[in-house]
């Protein structure tokens, strides 16, 4: 994140983790940090997010990260197969 940004380090804080998505996390710790993130910042930490899952073993992640998960790849694959309302 620090490469992408430019920066020494992006640090949250209590009240930044307290605003909901990690979006809004990140852009509050921005904003109080006075750094600018540069266009495409959201698609890369995704990038990074999904490549450090994908090298964690499944019993070292949350439940809760997994059950979400499994839910998002069910309403995906339902849009895929039609038979999403």
């Amino acid at each position: 994140m620090k490469e992408l940004l430019d920066v020494q380090e992006l640090l949250l804080n209590k009240p930044d983790r307290s605003k909901g998505s990690l979006v809004d996390q990140i852009k509050s710790a921005a904003k109080r940090q006075n750094i600018n993130l540069p266009d495409g910042w959201k698609a890369e930490v995704a990038r990074r997010i999904v490549t450090h899952w994908s090298t964690t073993e499944s019993d070292d992640m949350p439940r809760e990260v997994l059950d979400k998960a499994e839910k998002l790849f069910k309403e995906i694959r339902k849009r895929f197969d039609g038979t999403a309302p």
